[in-house]
């Protein structure tokens, strides 16, 4: 019998509080088709959701990326980083430019962009030069956006990075949610390296296993307990950057007959809670890049598209590729009486 995921049950817990939590999978092929994959966070993580895609394609995946790690600590030290998991956590003074509406629900649009193979490589370049991983340098300019265009000047902003815990030496694939956050509190304007420094002191100090604990609680307080905890909370941070990294990876034998695809993007869900929703995902020399702003948020329509021609004009790069914007009505599979203009 499969073990039981009780990071999964978060993502019921949202629904139930009348969210939508199915992440969706986009791309593209060398034809010009654009296709589209539904799949429920409930059931797939990022790395798991591209396994079950890779694998539906005709592709193998012998080997999924993963945490480079030695013996994992004792539940004792875990409860250890648990505390400071959780200090990390409490509430910081983020302040909105627009109202904050008590609602759940789905936005009416999302934004995405797909990164030409020279300006992919320009990001890299840049990174490279500021000394930080285009993680990094990815999430420093998302900061300093959504400072400018949603926040007022003085406000902090809390960020969640999902981790990814596999073990890298893992000889079976590993499916369903098995990551952890990163939290980044944030203050003032940072720098590309103080991003960097704060996420590698974060994993030194193995906050991560604190998270995963955290992550897993469903497991001790059931899902009515999960629920109980989830209804008191109104906000936790400013959003989410989920970055998929650079795929594929040495551990994917990709069917040549059926390798057309020559770029790929994914859209994660917005909470109320976590209202901003950002990702980054490699598919061979393309990035995509994509943005949700959760329906809570009360500003413009068109600020999902915006932001994001935002984010690439603060990454620095000589990039001319504009994002463009798609309607959650045009996909059958979303629930329209959640959609919200």
């Amino acid at each position: 019998m499969p073990k039981k995921d009780y990071s999964a049950v978060k993502f019921d817990v949202a629904e139930a509080l009348g969210e939508w939590m199915n992440c969706l999978y986009i791309k593209g092929d060398n034809d010009g088709h654009v296709h589209y994959d539904f799949i429920h966070h409930r059931d797939a993580d990022g790395v798991s959701g591209i396994t079950r895609i890779l694998q539906e394609e005709g592709h193998q995946v012998i080997q999924q990326p993963g945490l480079k790690r030695g013996t994992p600590p004792s539940f004792f030290n875990k409860l250890k980083a648990l505390k400071k998991y959780i200090a990390l956590t409490k509430k910081v003074p983020i302040i909105w430019r627009y109202p904050r509406i008590d609602r759940t629900g789905v936005p009416k649009n999302y934004s995405m962009i797909i990164l030409s193979t020279e300006e992919t490589q320009g990001l890299h370049h840049l990174a490279k030069k500021e000394g930080v991983s285009l993680n990094s340098y990815l999430l420093w300019a998302l900061d300093k956006t959504i400072l400018e265009n949603l926040l007022t000047k003085d406000s902090d902003r809390k960020w969640v990075a999902p981790l990814n815990m596999r073990p890298i030496d893992s000889k079976n694939l590993i499916m369903g949610n098995y990551s952890a956050s990163i939290i980044s509190n944030v203050s003032a304007t940072p720098t590309p390296k103080w991003f960097h420094q704060q996420i590698s002191h974060y994993l030194k100090e193995g906050i991560h296993w604190g998270s995963q604990l955290y992550s897993n609680m469903a497991r001790y307080i059931g899902f009515r307990g999960t629920l109980k905890v989830a209804k008191g909370i109104k906000e936790v941070g400013t959003g989410v950057f989920s970055n998929l990294g650079a795929w594929p990876n040495s551990g994917i034998v990709l069917n040549q007959e059926k390798d057309n695809i020559i770029w790929r993007s994914v859209l994660v869900p917005t909470t109320q809670i976590l209202p901003v929703g950002a990702t980054a995902w490699q598919w061979k020399e393309h990035l995509s890049l994509s943005l949700q702003l959760h329906p809570s948020i009360d500003g413009p329509t068109e600020n999902c598209e915006l932001i994001l021609n935002e984010w690439i004009k603060n990454l620095g790069s000589e990039i001319t590729t504009k994002a463009t914007l798609h309607h959650w009505q045009d996909h059958p599979e979303c629930p329209h009486n959640l959609i919200h203009s």
